[in-house]
């Protein structure tokens, strides 16, 4: 593996890190939605709606250089120009790398959200107990929780196709 394939596979690592950070910010997008249809909160509604798209933003662009202009981010930050070997002694395909970012990166979105799921569970069951109320409790941080562990999970059970794509837009960038 050269230098340049090696940190080509960095540098894509962190943009499906940068990805993962936007799936996981959609869900509570929605809430900002409720905001809004209230009409004592419509500019505070409106104004979170504004800043959380403009991070999105940020991190969808960051995301698409990371992942699709990788190779202008080495020829500007030169990494691959320090190292003497012309190959890393490791034998693993660009595929298997990507199978195991997806791995990890589904499993961290799994080991921070259940518990938080649990926790918020437990919550919603405290309140109903110690208020002794029939009335429904707020089931949106459940819901974006359970999402979000749907989320890992398909991360981690769909990952051979997510890798096919990036690898067909690879094919794609070399035929041209």
């Amino acid at each position: 593996m050269t230098p340049k394939i090696f940190f080509t596979i960095v540098l894509k690592i962190f943009g499906l890190f940068f990805i993962k950070d936007i799936i996981v910010a959609i869900p509570p997008l929605f809430s900002t939605f409720f905001y809004l249809l209230r009409e004592d909160s419509i500019m505070s509604g409106l104004s979170t709606l504004f800043f959380t798209l403009l991070v999105l933003l940020f991190y969808g662009v960051i995301a698409w250089y990371l992942l699709i202009n990788t190779n202008k981010i080495l020829d500007a930050l030169k990494l691959e120009n320090d190292f003497d070997e012309e190959e890393f002694p490791f034998n693993i395909s660009q595929h298997s790398i990507y199978i195991i970012a997806l791995i990890v990166i589904g499993g961290v979105i799994l080991i921070q959200e259940i518990p938080n799921f649990c926790r918020i569970l437990y919550s919603n069951f405290e309140i109903a107990r110690l208020t002794h109320t029939q009335e429904n409790n707020d089931l949106s941080l459940i819901i974006f929780s359970g999402i979000k562990i749907i989320l890992g999970l398909l991360l981690i059970g769909e990952r051979k196709r997510i890798v096919n794509i990036f690898h067909k837009e690879k094919e794609t960038e070399e035929q041209e």
